[in-house]
């Protein structure tokens, strides 16, 4: 008789002559059907087809693939003068409605994080990223990040100020498309807020937007498709 599936019925599978399969039998079909579904998959992953939104809970984290002090720091040191930190007011200016930085520390305003989520992209690779993310807003503890998923299109932002922890989730799985998330902060008239910009990506596209006016950090597991970006710094992720 019919068995329960997610997916709706399948009938038991039976042979040629009508009669039911042995376990052996059986065994081997259930691979046929499994091998043809990740070929599928895996035909639509390379061409970009599988749908959006498809949400995952990570719930694994990897450590950091770099001293993310160092690489913004140094990225940094030409934006912002040295020992330079929102942490501490500064006591000639405690009287002041805006609080002055003082020379502690380098201090970070305002991070964007674009991170790649498209078909390309391995559980490894997106799991990496995501441990990335979560160890610049724990450690550097930036005024505010925000995080913006893409593939061929940019998902809403997720702003976690200082303090806060990003949610690990994986929400895109189409193609790729590095102008996307840029198109996005823009039409929402925050991409002028952003103080550096990383972008996490395995480099599977060759498509570029405009330079913004901060400084961008390309974040990547793999070589870039037509090269190297025409602006900006890459930093290479390792995982394991």
């Amino acid at each position: 008789g019919p068995r329960d599936c997610p997916w709706g019925n399948f009938e038991d599978a039976t042979g040629d002559d009508g009669e039911e399969l042995t376990p052996d039998e059986l065994a081997q079909a259930e691979r046929e059907i499994n091998q043809q579904v990740q070929t599928a998959t895996m035909l639509a992953k390379g061409r970009g087809q599988l749908p959006a939104f498809i949400e995952e809970l990570l719930q694994e984290i990897r450590s950091p693939s770099q001293d993310w002090d160092d690489v913004l720091e140094e990225m940094m040191a030409d934006t912002i003068p040295d020992d330079f930190s929102f942490d501490t007011p500064n006591r000639m200016f405690l009287n002041a409605p805006i609080v002055m930085p003082s020379a502690d520390r380098t201090g970070l305003g305002n991070v964007a994080i674009f991170t790649d989520a498209s078909g390309s992209v391995s559980r490894g690779e997106f799991v990496q990223f995501m441990s990335d993310a979560l160890e610049i807003c724990d450690t550097l503890e930036p005024e505010s990040v925000t995080l913006i998923q893409f593939d061929t299109r940019a998902g809403e932002p997720e702003v976690v100020e200082r303090g806060d922890e990003p949610e690990l989730k994986r929400k895109q799985m189409g193609g790729t498309r590095f102008a996307a998330p840029f198109e996005k902060a823009e039409e929402l008239g925050i991409l002028e807020d952003f103080d550096v910009i990383l972008v996490f990506t395995d480099g599977g596209d060759n498509q570029y937007p405009e330079e913004p006016s901060c400084p961008v950090i390309w974040c990547s597991t793999g070589a870039f498709w037509g090269g190297d970006p025409p602006f900006g710094r890459i930093v290479q992720v390792d995982f394991h």
